[in-house]
């Protein structure tokens, strides 16, 4: 039943990749970055505004969160490490979580080649 399940989703994914050949940067590098430039745009909004979009900022965490849960890392020391990350203009957009690693490790993802299709997160 794994085999089956891997081997659809893999087939799911050249289906809706032949449609639209756009990527993302994955690991939850994306969902940091919206969740970072969100809570910006926040803070510059007047009014009672800003805090239902500082809400639809944090609800963007919940990504990484469930990623660092899922691979024994604690949530709390991946969302610092990632935000720290991505505070560099430069290259921090592209910060994620390093699965593979055994401890809180941000990677480059698109140095490393770790992408997310474009579709899944439209």
């Amino acid at each position: 039943a794994v085999v089956s399940t891997q081997s659809t989703g893999g087939v799911n994914s050249v289906k809706v990749l032949s449609r639209d050949q756009r990527c993302l940067p994955g690991a939850a590098a994306t969902e940091i970055e919206l969740a970072k430039q969100l809570m910006t745009y926040g803070e510059q909004t007047p009014g009672m505004e800003q805090y239902a979009i500082k809400k639809f900022a944090e609800a963007f965490e919940v990504f990484p969160k469930i990623l660092a849960e899922n691979t024994g890392l604690k949530a709390n020391e991946v969302l610092a490490n990632m935000y720290n990350a991505h505070q560099d203009k430069v290259s921090g957009m592209n910060a994620g979580i390093n699965l593979e690693a055994d401890n809180c490790e941000i990677m480059d993802v698109v140095e490393r080649q770790v992408f997310d299709i474009f579709l899944t997160k439209h």
